[in-house]
């Protein structure tokens, strides 16, 4: 007696692996793919040569820590870091809600950039005037989670520039 048919099954038993492989034809595109998304994301600095994605006034803008845009206008920021979260985690009930702050580069094609510190809370500037702009922090996810450390690497800041009034 088989061993198939000593288990209670009768019916073919290549059947049972052949699901297991169809993947096997898609492997290549997968993996084409995957190293087309690893090469997206260049080191090279803004103003040399490359184009930046463009981005329009007076509209959300979301970028990922490390990310770089182009605003109408010239302007190009890069989310560089977060210099702290102290953003009550959720879940957490606290006493005051905390604040995240951030550090922003702003420049024009060809100029040393601008640092900005940016924060999450009304107590601390969220926004700041650089060139003929005003870069204002909206939003910084993800909020904290009691105990998450590795949301880090993971960081998108929301952030709205405004065109200023010329003075004078």
């Amino acid at each position: 007696m088989s061993r198939a048919s000593r288990s209670g099954y009768r019916g073919n038993l290549l059947a049972i692996w052949r699901p297991r492989y169809l993947f096997l034809p898609l492997l290549p595109a997968v993996l084409a793919a995957a190293c087309a998304c690893s090469h997206s994301g260049s080191a090279q600095p803004a103003g040399r040569g490359r184009s930046l994605p463009p981005a329009a006034l007076d509209q959300v803008l979301i970028l990922g820590l490390g990310q770089e845009v182009a605003v109408e206008g010239g302007l190009e920021l890069k989310f560089v870091s977060v210099l702290s979260d102290s953003r009550c985690p959720q879940g957490v009930d606290c006493f005051w809600e905390g604040n995240a702050e951030i550090e922003v580069a702003a420049s024009k094609p060809g100029e040393p950039p601008a640092l900005l510190r940016l924060n999450t809370h009304r107590s601390s500037p969220t926004e700041a005037a650089v060139l003929d702009y005003t870069v204002r922090l909206v939003g910084l996810a993800p909020h904290p989670r009691y105990g998450d450390q590795a949301a880090t690497r993971e960081y998108a800041a929301s952030l709205v520039v405004t065109a200023r009034e010329p003075v004078g």
